[in-house]
């Protein structure tokens, strides 16, 4: 009995320890004694990736270049869909070559998508085996390595 006591007990702890979260992050987190160091109107676009390192995506819009430094930190517990803790997205406005906006966003200013299952949209088409088959009858260029 006391074997059986043990081995349970060595059972539930690690059962106990397997719960514990996956936390990974993601991208470029940007510190905030690294953006202090960003004046608007003042900073030069091209001083910018020596600052706080190059952006994640980069966005022309009318007269205005947007850069966007995206980071996230996702915690997955076992048996369920992983959730973000922390979502940060910096976005950087700059008008002839000099930054012009500075602008935080975080995970409250998210919007959720909702997934539409049993609904695909896609313009490509996979061939079947047969027309796979087919396809390749007579694409032989006549060279034989045997």
């Amino acid at each position: 009995m006391c074997q059986f006591v043990k081995y349970l007990s060595v059972f539930l702890l690690l059962s106990a320890a397997s719960c514990a979260p996956n936390i990974t992050e993601h991208g470029n987190k940007i510190a905030d004694r690294d953006l202090a160091k960003l004046r608007i109107n003042g900073t030069k676009q091209i001083l910018v990736p020596e600052i706080i390192g190059p952006p994640t995506l980069v966005s022309q819009v009318e007269d205005q270049e947007r850069w966007y430094y995206i980071s996230y930190e996702r915690k997955r517990y076992p048996l369920r869909y992983p959730t973000f803790s922390r979502h940060d997205i910096i976005e950087l406005s700059f008008k002839e070559q000099r930054l012009v906006n500075l602008k935080k966003y975080d995970l409250d200013d998210l919007e959720q998508i909702a997934f539409v299952p049993n609904r695909r949209y896609t313009n490509t088409r996979s061939p079947n085996f047969w027309q796979q088959l087919l396809r390749n009858i007579g694409r032989f260029d006549g060279v034989s390595d045997i």
